[in-house]
């Protein structure tokens, strides 16, 4: 499970959260903080990826979805 948190505080709640009720050992969820728009490219080599779920900036979803089709395994 990967989520891209742009506010720290926002990453910090989410993390134990996340690990908490999903029921993950740690290296299976990842919170990365910043822009995801600019780090997503960066993530790219940890794909492919079985399912994108976008829930951000509205004005940045076509570059989530663009990137999302790269990502996947159907893209």
């Amino acid at each position: 499970l990967w989520t891209f948190e742009k506010e720290k505080a926002h990453a910090e709640l989410a993390e134990p959260i996340l690990k908490e009720f999903a029921q993950l050992k740690q290296k299976n969820v990842n919170v990365c903080v910043g822009d995801a728009r600019e780090m997503l490219p960066l993530y790219s080599k940890e794909g492919p990826f079985d399912f994108v779920f976008i829930d951000g900036n509205k004005a940045a979803y076509v570059d989530y979805l663009n990137w999302a089709e790269q990502a996947t395994t159907a893209g």
